[in-house]
């Protein structure tokens, strides 16, 4: 089950919205924002797709959960990594049924 909320740092957490198109693109399943203005509080989000199946959704969230991660600890991760990863993170929490 996706989170309507995930906590990456302390003070880091980021809502979970869904969208029938995310930035005017039909084929974007995800998208992480993280968007901060001085002397406002920052608005994070992860933005998926609705009407995905079940795995779709999964899979999506947890690529976009990367990137919160690459966000908040400043960590540069190649795209082609996180797609790489994705699929396997996928499968060890539907092994463990975490999700």
């Amino acid at each position: 089950m996706i989170p309507s909320r995930v906590r990456i740092k302390r003070n880091a957490v980021y809502n979970v919205v869904y969208q029938a198109e995310i930035e005017g693109n039909k084929h974007l399943e995800g998208l992480c924002v993280r968007i901060t203005v001085p002397g406002e509080r920052p608005v994070r989000q992860i933005i998926l797709k609705k009407g995905m199946s079940r795995t779709q959704t999964e899979l999506a969230f947890i690529h976009e959960l990367i990137h919160a991660i690459e966000f908040e600890y400043e960590i540069a991760i190649p795209h082609a990594l996180i797609y790489l990863l994705e699929a396997p993170i996928h499968k060890i929490l539907k092994l463990n049924d975490w999700i």
